[in-house]
């Protein structure tokens, strides 16, 4: 995990709270998994997570995980919290071993 990954994170959580509306992508690291969020506008986001591009026919599945579940505001408002002080951990200790 790199260190702007917590924080690029509580950014696309902060944004789906500010547009509940909408919906939203993220590629998350470097695998070609995707974060997807959408909210209903009353409160629950539903988050998808899959990978991209969906694996081919003559793939397992079980090699490509995908799931879904739905969060409430005060959930997100608790992930943007604890990624903000994880990035700011990693910050700290990336600075400490450069």
């Amino acid at each position: 995990m790199h260190e702007d990954e917590p924080a690029e994170l509580a950014r696309f959580l902060r944004r789906a709270l500010d547009h509940p509306k909408r919906d939203w992508t993220l590629p998350l690291f470097d695998d070609g998994m995707t974060l997807r969020i959408e909210g209903d506008g009353a409160e629950l986001w539903r988050v998808d997570c899959r990978p991209v591009p969906m694996p081919g026919p003559g793939d397992r599945w079980d090699t490509f995980p995908s799931f879904g579940f739905t969060l409430t505001k005060s959930t997100i408002e608790a992930a943007i919290s604890e990624l903000a002080a994880l990035s700011a951990r990693l910050t700290v200790l990336d600075r400490k071993f450069l």
